[in-house]
């Protein structure tokens, strides 16, 4: 027995195998509201299993197991299913064994849809729980029935989960909600009620914001290092980190309303998406009062003006903005604190990993995610161009390289494995994003909050993939460049030499050729790493070090 989560990849020979050795595919789903035992992965596929072994006479080695975890049965792009009729179509297998059609869809025309693609290429549906015939009209009324039914009683459970929250919020109540700092959450009341020692942290942490500390003006760094000093455990763990004062004292529950229903889960074509509702929309709760609104208001412009002083280096001196990443953990680089020198500023490029200020509950020690330098920018930029320049004298060198790229099949092989390979984390990534807002439709997640943060993470990820997702194709595509496109990219070489010797040449046109030709910049401790357009390997070279090098 052949048995696999979601979608595999098989090459002809072993596609025309299994055409001849598979009878049967078994599909098995759980959805992440699915607790019920009879519903669990094991049993769904050991039921189907047996059926088809008792009824059909098929042997473990003719039967495909294809399992779904944590999907929604009203997703029509759900991996495995997808992957299911893929089989059928290509004329793998004879039957399709499930536990019960809800297993298939909760959605009656999702049912409908699924069930024409499988009848249509001659295969049958069968059903441990459930007996269907496509050709009795009698059998296909009750099919349809009970997917009419699965898809009220899906509606009615959500009605009455939405109707009960409401009831919950016109009492005053909240309907579950993650922790709050300086509350706890009562479960018998359902509210947030006040807890004594984290209110009494957030005051001072109000008044070193607003009056400073011993004479001292305080910042969200040194408010998140103080604490750490003087042993008070942070919200989530070990560590106080600079943004987590900050998102403190920008609430605004302090002032002694909570807001419930900010933002709302919709769906669309199968596909679901937060979406931010209208202010008359939330609702409000009221909470214990820490503060009032002048105090909060006066924080808010100490925190604005912290913000201003320390934004520093102007991102417009960057010529590489957004093509840098970290050699040293992968992460994006970005414009780190400037410093200044016998009247002469320098401007840095810093990890975005490194900037995060977090200190250790205790000691104070900095928790930096990842160690050592900044990169000095006009160092890393100057190297950077005239490495361009350089390759932009000579058209057909460029070619050359793309020609040879085009013939070497060990590297498009490994191109097409890296291709592959981000698809399926970006896949991982994005069903991980969808699985927390189906959560949060549940009210499993409670709170708009706690949403955003476990979202905040695999954004940031997403984002990454996307990013080395989109090189990779590029790279692909110049691998595939007929002639009359070299010649177009020889062209646009030519023409931009001409560009670059124009006594208008500004730094603006130079940002748009450094984008045009320059697809990342990886900054390691010692080293430069160059990947152009239209080479998909990098070509490293060794970094000058100047004086004020930080």
């Amino acid at each position: 027995m052949i048995q696999y989560e979601g979608k595999k990849e098989y090459t002809p020979q072993e596609l025309l195998n299994l055409i001849e050795r598979i009878k049967a595919i078994v599909y098995a789903r759980v959805s992440t509201g699915d607790q019920v035992k009879n519903y669990s992965i094991e049993s769904q596929i050991k039921l189907c299993v047996d059926k088809a072994k008792r009824e059909m006479g098929y042997q473990e080695n003719e039967i495909l197991v294809v399992i779904e975890p944590g999907e929604s049965g009203d997703d029509p792009n759900r991996p495995a299913l997808n992957h299911v009729l893929d089989m059928i179509e290509n004329g793998v297998g004879r039957k399709v064994f499930m536990l019960h059609p809800n297993r298939m869809s909760r959605d009656l025309y999702l049912q409908t849809m699924v069930s024409r693609r499988v009848w249509e290429r001659g295969c049958d549906l069968v059903f441990v729980e459930f007996d269907v015939d496509p050709d009795n009209p009698e059998s296909m009324l009750m099919y349809n029935i009970q997917g009419s039914i699965a898809q009220y009683n899906k509606a009615k459970i959500l009605a009455d989960t939405d109707r009960g929250r409401k009831t919950m919020l016109n009492k005053n109540k909240i309907p579950g909600i993650r922790r709050i700092y300086g509350y706890s959450f009562h479960k018998e009341l359902d509210t947030l009620v006040e807890n004594p020692e984290e209110k009494d942290v957030y005051l001072r942490m109000v008044s070193w914001i607003r009056f400073g500390k011993e004479g001292q003006e305080m910042s969200c760094t040194r408010v998140a290092e103080e604490l750490s000093l003087l042993g008070v455990p942070g919200p989530d763990g070990g560590i106080w980190y600079q943004s987590t004062v900050s998102r403190i004292l920008r609430n605004p529950v302090y002032l002694g309303t909570y807001f419930y229903g900010k933002t709302k889960i919709e769906k669309k074509r199968g596909q679901k998406r937060q979406v931010a509702q209208p202010k008359n929309k939330w609702y409000s709760i009221s909470v214990p009062r820490y503060i009032d609104e002048e105090a909060y208001e006066d924080v808010q412009r100490k925190l604005n003006d912290n913000v201003k002083k320390g934004r520093g280096a102007k991102t417009d001196h960057y010529l590489l903005k957004g093509l840098v990443r970290c050699g040293r953990c992968g992460a994006a680089v970005g414009a780190a604190p400037l410093k200044r020198s016998q009247s002469v500023t320098y401007y840095y490029y810093g990890c975005t990993r490194k900037t995060k200020k977090g200190f250790k509950v205790g000691t104070g020690e900095p928790n930096q995610v990842c160690r050592g330098r900044n990169w000095r920018q006009d160092v890393v930029d100057e190297q950077v161009w005239n490495y361009l320049l350089d390759r932009l004298q000579d058209p057909d060198r460029i070619i050359a390289e793309v020609v040879k790229q085009q013939q070497d099949v060990k590297q498009i092989e490994e191109l097409h494995q890296k291709q592959s390979t981000h698809e399926k984390r970006l896949k991982e990534n994005n069903d991980e994003r969808k699985n927390f807002l189906q959560l949060f439709a549940k009210g499993r997640i409670r709170s708009e909050e706690e949403l955003d943060e476990l979202l905040a993470s695999v954004d940031q990820r997403i984002d990454h993939l996307e990013h080395e997702l989109t090189m990779v194709k590029e790279a692909l595509r110049n691998a595939s460049m007929t002639i009359d496109e070299l010649e177009i990219v020889k062209q646009s070489i030519e023409e931009f030499r001409k560009i670059i010797y124009h006594n208008d040449f500004n730094f603006k046109a130079k940002k748009m050729l450094v984008e045009r030709f320059v697809s990342k910049v990886i900054l390691g401790e010692n080293t430069i790493e160059i990947i152009t357009r239209w080479h998909p390997i990098s070509q490293s070279i060794e970094q000058r070090r100047p004086s004020g090098y930080g």
